[in-house]
């Protein structure tokens, strides 16, 4: 199967108020060369090999905070929540389409903070899953998708500053 860019189908209305989501199939990831080398101030360091693709992106509106990282306390040992959540303008039916071959991978995640600081989330042990809703919106309301990147990380997600 193949995936483009949530971005060629949607998110074209407002650019100014749309963020970019990156997104990476972990089926895309070069996994003979692929190395998590995270410095002491917890900086991924090198870039993610890739076997085919290249990074895709999906332009959204952030849904209160973009990315929610929340630690939980279980046994045998604790966990962090991630969710980056977003959502998609424009509406058009050949995004349905997209979304359910994107529910097919698993993915990791690059995205920037307020302060335009680089962040990797996920590994190719715990990578994220896809998760889209879709809405014609309520009275007068947008008619969107909205998108969900989940998953359950061992460890906060990494800053990315690849030397």
């Amino acid at each position: 199967m193949s995936l483009t860019s949530i971005s060629s189908f949607c998110g074209e209305a407002n650019e100014p108020g749309l963020i970019t989501i990156q997104y990476l199939p972990t089926a895309w990831v070069n996994t003979a060369a692929y190395e998590e080398l995270i410095s002491s101030n917890y900086n991924w360091q090198i870039d993610i090999p890739l076997a085919m693709g290249s990074w895709l992106d999906a332009k959204a509106f952030p849904y209160k905070k973009l990315w929610n990282e929340s630690q939980r306390n279980a046994k045998p040992a604790p966990y962090y929540e991630q969710l980056v959540k977003g959502i998609i303008p424009n509406l058009k039916p050949t995004v349905s389409g997209l979304f359910n071959k994107m529910g097919n991978y698993t993915y990791l995640l690059k995205i920037k903070d307020r302060q335009d600081r680089d962040w990797i989330l996920g590994t190719l042990k715990h990578p994220f899953r896809f998760i889209a809703k879709g809405t014609t919106g309520e009275g007068t309301g947008l008619k969107h998708h909205e998108i969900n990147f989940v998953a359950q990380t061992p460890h906060k997600a990494y800053g990315f500053t690849p030397i």
